[in-house]
């Protein structure tokens, strides 16, 4: 129990300097610009990171790509703990924070609510992580295989880094950036990027024999 909570502790600081190193790479952005800006991307950062996490334990370490019992159980605790982070004590503003209408609108709808409404980031994150999370994992996946298949044209993260700019920029993409670049979105001044690997990715699998069941 020890092994798996320290672990699981591990863990969740890596996905939170993951979005706190997203914080700083959008800070002189315009999406960072309102009333407690910067811990609100610092949130959104943590998605992609943890995305990764459940990428590498299950496509990259099992290989068919399907969680094992204790693995699921872990990655549910992971976000048990990101939400507890997520309680952060301060209101933002929803036209703020979910700059797709893809997301804003349905929220709005959902809570009936208007676009102005402040509302705490892990109400927010509740409700945008599931297809975020899923989005994500598909992404670094595909980046993945892109790699594998020998494509020179990309990195492992690229895909998973040009999606995290888009949305928190409140750029529309495609459910596939496979085919897509960074110029085709216009957000090639963020790079081709691991704005979520660079601090994640190498300790997270020097530390994956420790998870339950690794």
């Amino acid at each position: 129990m020890a092994t798996t909570q320290n672990s699981l502790s591990e863990v969740v600081q890596l996905i939170a300097a993951a979005g706190d190193l997203t914080a700083q790479w959008f800070q002189h952005e315009d999406c960072v610009k309102f009333e407690h800006g910067d811990r609100w991307v610092s949130f959104c950062g943590t998605i992609p990171a943890f995305a990764y996490v459940i990428v590498h334990e299950t496509l990259v370490r099992n290989g068919p790509g399907l969680a094992t019992p204790e693995q699921a159980d872990f990655f549910r605790a992971v976000e048990d703990q990101l939400y507890k982070l997520f309680k952060a004590g301060f209101h933002v503003s929803l036209d703020e924070c979910l700059l797709l209408d893809s997301e804003l609108w349905p929220f709005c709808k959902r809570f009936d609510c208007f676009p102005d409404t402040y509302v705490s980031p892990d109400m927010i994150l509740g409700f945008i992580l599931p297809h975020r999370l899923t989005t994500y994992q598909k992404d670094w996946s595909a980046g993945l295989f892109r790699v594998l298949e020998g494509h020179r044209d990309i990195s492992f993260s690229d895909y998973a880094a040009m999606r995290l700019a888009a949305d928190l920029t409140g750029i529309a993409t495609p459910s596939s950036l496979v085919g897509h670049t960074a110029a085709d979105f216009g957000i090639e001044k963020y790079g081709s990027a691991s704005i979520a690997s660079r601090s994640l990715s190498p300790r997270t699998r020097a530390r994956s024999r420790d998870y339950p069941n690794a």
